[in-house]
């Protein structure tokens, strides 16, 4: 499974992704997840070991990691499942900040290959940063450019991934791939050491509980704006967008020699595992389906070829040139392909179960601090942890 992470620049991702890595393999401790990741890369763990080593122990900028210059994926070896009965390979992949400023003469060849290496991921998380985000919900058009410019990079770039997702599963998958707005660095705006409601994130309304965090997620929904809309009959995309906004920090006050202390770091990779395997799960099992129509059909023809009179058998052979051993032998693959397919699904949907549960248990834990949106419409998990309701 392959996840990717891209953010205009100085929104905090290098940042994020090291500290997602300490909470993933122990490193943090505030870390009580109970499935376990390991980076196959030793080089690439020594080096985020040190970005997080520097993270806890370092003050001012020497404590945070340097920007991204190039496209790095992270592949972990990780028990995707709490039992342990599901082992597959995770894919984290950081895209460069400054690849998502328009393309001029000289990138036109690293926006291509960002948008084919984003076109093959699973799920998306788009961080932004809370500053950037309320403080031009609070004074209206004038605010950083850069930020409004590189948020509609962004969103170009999401499109196409979306519509090339859509464009080979169309027939299997419910949605366009999974998407979490992330806002970064909110504990500026918010006591994360402290209890707090953020149920207006939620519900679009503002009851005094958080309003500064209620102000950036109005201005994710203004400035990717599509993603939260019906999309509209006749359009290239042809399935609603599944988006989910949510906000992480790294510690209250970190950037002012806080201590290090990742909140809610792992609700996004819940949304995106869960939802990416559950449309796995549902691209495997129409594979399955079309394996058990190609079985039976053969089954069939080889039953009707076995039933027929020699002069029908002779005839039917004249106008197939098909002997019944290779319909047989047709049935047989085809029902192979269908079994390992199924199994393919079956293991997709322990995965998404799994995620859907922790992320509704992550949900509980950081008092709802998402928010939920299919076709422009909010949903949350239900306790079953495998469906949702309207809000």
């Amino acid at each position: 499974m392959r996840i990717g992470i891209l953010a205009p620049e100085q929104s905090g991702k290098s940042s994020y992704l090291a500290a997602l890595h300490a909470v993933l393999t122990e490193k943090a401790a505030t870390n009580a997840y109970p499935i376990r990741f390991k980076l196959n890369d030793p080089n690439q763990q020594k080096r985020l070991d040190g970005y997080v080593r520097n993270l806890v122990l370092e003050r001012g900028q020497m404590r945070f990691p340097p920007k991204t210059n190039a496209i790095t994926d992270y592949k972990y070896a990780a028990s995707l499942t709490a039992d342990g009965s599901v082992e597959e390979e995770l894919e984290i992949v950081d895209y460069p900040g400054g690849f998502i400023r328009g393309a001029d003469e000289k990138d036109i060849a690293e926006q291509r290959d960002l948008i084919a290496s984003l076109q093959r991921c699973d799920g998306l998380i788009i961080l932004l940063d809370a500053q950037h985000l309320i403080e031009a919900a609070e004074d209206g058009d004038d605010y950083t450019l850069g930020y409004r410019t590189a948020a509609g990079d962004v969103a170009d770039l999401l499109r196409r991934c979306a519509q090339s997702h859509l464009v080979n599963n169309t027939r299997s998958v419910a949605w366009s791939i999974p998407m979490v707005f992330c806002i970064t660095k909110f504990d500026k705006y918010a006591d994360v050491a402290v209890s707090f409601s953020v149920a207006p994130a939620i519900k679009e309304t503002d009851d005094g509980a958080n309003p500064p965090l209620l102000l950036a997620v109005k201005k994710v929904r203004e400035l990717f704006s599509a993603f939260f809309e019906p999309v509209p009959k006749g359009s290239l995309e042809k399935k609603d967008y599944l988006t989910m906004i949510t906000a992480v920090s790294l510690g209250h006050g970190i950037e002012n020699n806080g201590r290090f202390k990742p909140f809610n770091l792992l609700s996004s990779l819940e949304f995106c595992i869960g939802f990416a395997a559950g449309q796995k799960q549902a691209i495997f099992g129409g594979e399955a389906d079309e394996h058990m129509s190609g079985k039976n059909r053969n089954r069939q023809k080889a039953q009707e070829r076995r039933e027929m009179g020699p002069l029908d058998t002779i005839s039917d052979f004249l106008d197939t040139f098909e002997f019944v051993s290779e319909y047989d032998s047709r049935a047989e693959s085809y029902a192979s392909r269908e079994s390992d397919a199924r199994e393919r699904a079956r293991r997709q949907a322990k995965i998404a179960n799994e995620a859907t549960r922790k992320l509704y248990e992550l949900q509980n834990m950081t008092r709802n601090l998402a928010a939920i949106y299919i076709g422009g419409k909010g949903r949350v998990i239900s306790d079953s942890g495998n469906s949702f309701q309207l809000l």
